[in-house]
């Protein structure tokens, strides 16, 4: 049997053996106490001279994009990256739980030194800001007394920064830690806006900068503009850093910001693009996700830019 089964297996057939830590009527965060001194983790009985099976358990959700709403109300499957990073956290937490050491070898043996325990839940954010913190607002207002359902005590997520901002501002009301594998506008280094929001990669300051670097020293570019979105915070950090360069070095950079807040039509794309005809720059980087892809491209190859 897998760690991460098993504890989930607890959670469902041994209520009566959890206790809420905080007591009361607690928003959010609430741990549960397990303790019996019948059962291992294999399902076997412990001896007369083990100790007791009792352990802490902590409840960590994983806030991902499957699925991408659009402007008329439908859902697309976009389930790659999140299954994908579901998975790689599924694995982290039966590593943990069984003290598995084969990625991460300083976890060999944990469970005998940490009386911490995880299990976890999938959510799906649609990409967007309001069901994401609808859904951790939901979670940390159940009842702190539940078992099978329990308030999270950390979350894993969001992926985007333009969700994350709006979800961090949340979780640090609430003295939740947040991870994100995948936000990285450097807005969301301000502790005092986000004080408990962290994440595994870096932030955008780093690869913002070695793009019109390269442009500039290997490419000798002089001139270039920069399509980005406007209301994503990951294309609002990139042109940042990417204007901070350019006037520290003496570069041109003609900055084109798209609107995508409303699910503009292809003739809206088309209209913030003009500029570019106008600008009759060679050199045009574009920084945006792969949702958006299409619809720039195909506006571009009207106006005659791709």
């Amino acid at each position: 049997m897998s760690a991460y089964s098993f504890y989930d297996d607890l959670r469902v057939n041994e209520t009566e053996n959890f206790q809420p830590i905080f007591i009361g009527n607690h928003v959010g965060r609430n741990l549960h106490r397990y303790g019996s001194g019948e059962k291992q983790q294999d399902g076997e009985s412990a001896s007369a001279g083990d100790e007791d099976f009792s352990f802490v358990m902590c409840h960590v959700p994983i806030f991902m994009r499957y699925t991408l709403m659009h402007g008329d109300g439908n859902l697309t499957d976009t389930s790659d990256v999140g299954y994908g990073a579901s998975a790689a956290a599924l694995m982290a937490i039966e590593h943990w739980n069984s003290g598995n050491g084969v990625v991460v070898k300083e976890i060999e043996g944990m469970t005998q030194s940490c009386k911490v325990r995880f299990t976890t839940e999938i959510f799906d954010t649609q990409a967007r800001a309001i069901p994401a913190v609808k859904g951790i607002a939901e979670m940390m207002t159940r009842s702190p007394n539940s078992v099978i359902k329990p308030q999270p005590c950390a979350v894993v997520g969001t992926e985007y920064s333009s969700v994350s901002g709006k979800f961090a501002t949340v979780t640090g009301v609430y003295d939740l830690l947040q991870v994100s594998p995948g936000a990285s506008s450097d807005v969301l280094d301000n502790k005092d806006a986000y004080p408990l929001f962290s994440r595994t990669h870096p932030s955008d300051r780093a690869t913002a900068k070695l793009l019109p670097n390269f442009m500039n020293v290997v490419m000798n570019v002089q001139k270039l503009a920069v399509v980005f979105v406007a209301d994503d915070g990951f294309g609002l950090s990139y042109i940042h850093f990417i204007l901070d360069y350019a006037e520290e070095n003496g570069l041109n950079i003609l900055p084109v910001p798209l609107n995508f807040q409303h699910a503009p039509t292809k003739e809206d794309i088309k209209g913030e693009l003009k500029v570019l005809l106008d600008s009759k720059l060679n050199y045009v980087i574009g920084v945006f996700f792969r949702d958006k892809y299409a619809p720039i491209m195909e506006a571009a190859g009207e106006l005659g830019l791709a």
